[in-house]
């Protein structure tokens, strides 16, 4: 009798093989679905961006005539208007100022102040921590009219001082646990290296931990600048002239200035207040996008 069981497996084994996908054929067919859903996800948040400024380019008139289409003529007339008759130039120049210095006032008083937490050890450090920490999760309604009287009394309403204090104040504590829990991770061994090398404190931040934390202070950069840009609350309760008003009242006041909504005008000063979001998250996107992996890991 013949055996042809072995014959059978080996047989079995070959055509296994044959049929069997080599890795990158499989990992391509993985990663389909993967692309088609960021593809949709992108089409999804980008459209009406899009849609908004393809609406700035169009007429009052043809506006709801082609309400989803290209525009029959590239007008830059409604940006013209925007700027000049909507005094949007005004408003932008306000939140440059305001929302630049707001930064600048986080950064200069939040590392220092992170790496004082998290390098050294202090009588208080954990209390102080512990406040900022405790401060996030303080609603900014509950303290609206607390900030109006205290700069009443101080007479800085309607400044541009009246408008960058509190937005600093209010950004402080997430920018210092976020930097102070940065600097945490960096190894200890660097400041031992330091002081051998007779670095002190101050030294040691400016020289060798500040250059390292460049995907912290992007995105405390990116996210102080985003909430202060598009704040809006306190920006109409502290400011009473277009002289200091940021770009979210100077929206505000632009659709009612017409007594009926211009779309298209609208659209064109929208259009103008998202193109710095844009510059600052392109020039920063890279150590953004670090910091937030770093901090999601840690």
């Amino acid at each position: 009798m013949v055996d042809t069981a072995a014959p059978s497996a080996g047989s079995a084994t070959a055509a296994n093989k044959r049929t069997r996908k080599p890795p990158r054929e499989r990992s391509f067919a993985l990663g389909i679905p993967r692309a088609v859903a960021l593809i949709l996800l992108c089409v999804l948040f980008a459209y009406p961006l899009v849609w908004m400024a393809l609406g700035a380019f169009k007429t009052q008139s043809t506006f709801f005539a082609n309400l989803w289409g290209l525009p029959s003529t590239w007008d830059f007339q409604n940006f013209i208007d925007a700027w000049s008759v909507g005094n949007i130039g005004r408003y932008l120049l306000n939140s440059v100022v305001v929302t630049g210095s707001s930064v600048l006032l986080v950064l200069v008083l939040s590392l220092p102040l992170s790496f004082a937490l998290a390098r050294t050890r202090f009588i208080g450090g954990k209390v102080i921590f512990g406040l900022f920490i405790i401060t996030l999760f303080m609603p900014l309604q509950m303290l609206i009219i607390p900030i109006y009287e205290l700069e009443a009394n101080l007479g800085i309403i309607n400044t541009y001082w009246g408008l960058i204090l509190p937005y600093a104040a209010g950004a402080l504590p997430f920018s210092v646990a976020f930097a102070t829990s940065f600097f945490q991770g960096l190894p200890a061994e660097l400041d031992e290296a330091a002081r051998l090398d007779g670095c002190n404190s101050g030294q040691i931040f400016v020289q060798i931990c500040l250059p390292l934390s460049r995907p912290a202070i992007a995105t405390i950069v990116v996210l102080t600048f985003l909430n202060t840009w598009n704040e809006f609350i306190l920006a109409l309760t502290l400011t009473q002239s277009d002289s200091v008003r940021t770009i979210p009242v100077g929206l505000l006041n632009f659709s009612q200035q017409m007594g009926q909504t211009n779309y298209p005008q609208l659209f064109a000063a929208l259009t103008m207040a998202t193109i710095p979001i844009f510059v600052v998250f392109l020039l920063t996107q890279k150590q953004f996008i670090s910091g937030l992996v770093e901090g999601a890991v840690k």
